[in-house]
């Protein structure tokens, strides 16, 4: 028999691997409730929550950023750049270097920080332009796995801006535990991006 006659189907292998990130969803939003009925400080800025927000965001964009690095078709790395840079533009905004502490040199720090946010961005703008008429031939290509869970994750996280506005009909602390767990499922959407192809299966192929 076959080695590959015993290995799973693709179908099957992405079956169990979405299987797996739901899981991880919702194992993430009951583990944040529980946490938030323990000690509602949880979820303060630069507590346990906001902190793995964060964590999970750089980790994202790195793992997106070693990808699109190392893709073979621009089309693949610019969609991969551009997604690890909405991660750390997202990671940058959800920890507020400013708040860190009294000290004057984190306002500076934030300052810094959000600046380079900006170049990177210009850079990866500019760099995309002069590819533009490759990359709208090839657009639908980056059509695949990865572009709709990351647009899950980005419709979520837009989402969660009207909890943080308070546009909806819930309490304070509720709303606050709502909108946290909502941008953790946005985080771990984006991070689980990274993990499924960019491009739909038959430009794989004829890449390959």
């Amino acid at each position: 028999m076959r080695d590959d006659a015993l290995q799973p189907a693709p179908a099957a292998r992405s079956a169990w691997r979405v299987g797996g990130w739901f899981l991880l969803l919702a194992g993430s939003t009951y583990a944040a409730f529980l946490l938030w009925r323990r000690d509602p400080q949880v979820l303060e800025e630069h507590q346990l929550v906001e902190s793995t927000q964060t964590a999970v965001l750089l980790t994202a964009c790195a793992v997106h950023g070693v990808r699109g690095w190392r893709a073979a078709g621009s089309v693949e790395t610019v969609a991969r750049l551009g997604l690890a840079m909405i991660c750390l533009s997202f990671a940058v905004r959800e920890t507020d270097i400013d708040r860190l502490s009294e000290s004057p040199v984190w306002p500076v720090t934030e300052l810094v920080a959000r600046g380079i946010v900006v170049v990177i961005w210009i850079a990866l703008g500019v760099w995309a332009l002069r590819r533009a008429g490759e990359l709208l031939a090839g657009w639908r290509t980056a059509l695949g796995p990865a572009a709709w869970c990351a647009a899950a994750g980005g419709a979520l996280y837009v989402a969660s801006f009207a909890l943080d506005k308070r546009m909806l009909p819930l309490t304070a602390e509720t709303s606050l535990f709502v909108e946290e767990a909502v941008q953790l499922n946005a985080c771990l959407l984006l991070l689980a991006a990274g993990t499924v192809p960019m491009l739909r299966r038959a430009a794989r192929a004829r890449l390959g």
